[in-house]
């Protein structure tokens, strides 16, 4: 009878100390820019046009892709897309990168009162800007976070990186528990814009706009009451 009990408590602790933790997501914050950035498709096309960067064929197109792309008229751009200037730079990069990150962080910690210190896994995915230091290592240095923390930066997998972004940080806090995570998913429009004639080139130019996003996830029970999600 003794050893029954012994086996049953040893299955019933390895029961619990094995099975998945839960991960809640508490919150999340979209940079939004100021609305002095903000163009119509009518705005962009003429914008477009006073640049002087694209023929008619070029703004033609661009404006078929426009109206069957679903992008309303609220949406943003950064001024130095349409000027003479070339904004394609590693230093227009970092200047658009530090501010919309910075800019949907400073609102995540706000509206989940959390200390930059607290977090312990940082994941930020960018498919095609990829400085060095990264951008991971950009955030650590603002915030003045931990010295322990986990950081990853993901790179080169195009619209699907948000999805695996989440699912590292999930299988991170997984293994570390009583921890927060933090993913930040981001793409620098200056950078990738394109002021040539090859249309296919040219559609990416339509689709992205200024805008990020940051997440705050969690495994933490004492959060349970304020998640808005349970992944």
């Amino acid at each position: 009878m003794l050893s029954f009990f012994a086996v049953f408590v040893f299955t019933v602790s390895v029961y619990f100390i094995s099975r998945p933790r839960s991960i809640y997501l508490i919150d999340f914050a979209c940079y939004r820019p100021n609305d002095d950035l903000k163009v119509t498709k009518e705005q962009f096309i003429e914008l477009a046009t006073t640049s002087g960067k694209f023929d008619e064929a070029s703004l033609e197109f661009q404006k078929r892709i426009l109206k069957s792309s679903g992008i309303g008229d609220e949406t943003y751009v950064l001024k130095a897309l349409m000027s003479n200037e070339n904004c394609a730079t590693v230093k227009e990069g970092r200047l658009e990168a530090s501010t919309v990150m910075f800019g949907a962080l400073d609102e995540l910690f706000e509206k989940t009162r959390i200390r930059p210190k607290d977090v312990g896994v940082l994941v930020v995915n960018c498919s095609i800007f990829n400085p060095t230091p990264s951008l991971s290592a950009m955030i650590i240095n603002h915030y003045k976070v931990r010295g322990n923390i986990l950081s990853y930066n993901l790179g080169g997998m195009g619209c699907s990186a948000g999805i695996i972004a989440v699912d590292l940080a999930r299988d991170m806090l997984q293994a570390n528990p009583n921890n927060y995570a933090i993913v930040v998913s981001t793409e620098m429009v200056g950078y990738n814009w394109y002021p040539g004639r090859d249309r296919s080139m040219l559609v990416p130019n339509c689709f992205f706009r200024l805008g990020r996003s940051a997440v705050l996830l969690s495994n933490r029970r004492l959060d349970y009451g304020r998640a808005k999600y349970r992944l």
